[in-house]
């Protein structure tokens, strides 16, 4: 196929070419098959939601990026590419969610039982964490402190506590994860 068709047709779906679109969707029925092939070939196939999760990633990637759409390889060639890096980003959360459920303050409230490897953990957790999510951490699962405690001493509301909590939480489930 001439790529000068691809860029063609990609410029015709961003300008809003309902017909250009149908084309275009009708293109795009190569992911699904495409990425139940790449997940069986990886050895562990997908799961038909996780599957699903994947090509509907994959469209918003695309066209997040259509306008970058050069014509260096065909149409089909380049969105398969951003179907792989979906495939490989829902591998690696998968690969890694038996380190992110090991990262739960909550199930180390133990932790103060002085319980050498509870306290480990939460010590290289709490330390991950800074500013005003590693001082609320640090209250909550060093001092035994609630979050309604936490609130009153700092004038915060509880929900903003929480919030800020959560939120360091999952910058530090992040950064496991990338370990």
């Amino acid at each position: 196929m001439d790529p000068s068709a691809d860029i063609e047709l990609v410029h015709r779906v961003s300008s809003g070419d309902t017909d250009a679109e149908v084309e275009f969707t009708e293109r795009l029925r190569c992911v699904p098959k495409f990425v139940s092939r790449r997940s069986r070939r990886g050895g562990r196939q997908v799961q038909p939601a996780d599957r699903d999760d994947v090509v509907q990633d994959t469209y918003v990637a695309v066209l997040r990026r259509l306008r970058e759409f050069r014509g260096d390889s065909k149409l089909e060639t380049w969105v398969c590419g951003f179907a792989r890096v979906e495939l490989q980003r829902r591998r690696r959360r998968e690969a890694c969610a038996p380190r992110l459920e090991a990262v739960d303050l909550h199930g180390l409230e133990g932790a103060r039982d002085g319980t050498p490897d509870d306290g480990e953990a939460l010590g290289l957790l709490l330390a991950r964490l800074s500013g005003a999510a590693g001082a609320i951490a640090r209250a909550r699962h060093v001092e035994g402190v609630s979050f309604a405690e936490i609130a009153r001493r700092s004038g915060e509301s509880q929900a903003a506590v929480r919030s800020t909590y959560y939120r360091g939480l999952a910058r530090v489930r992040m950064r496991v994860c990338e370990d």
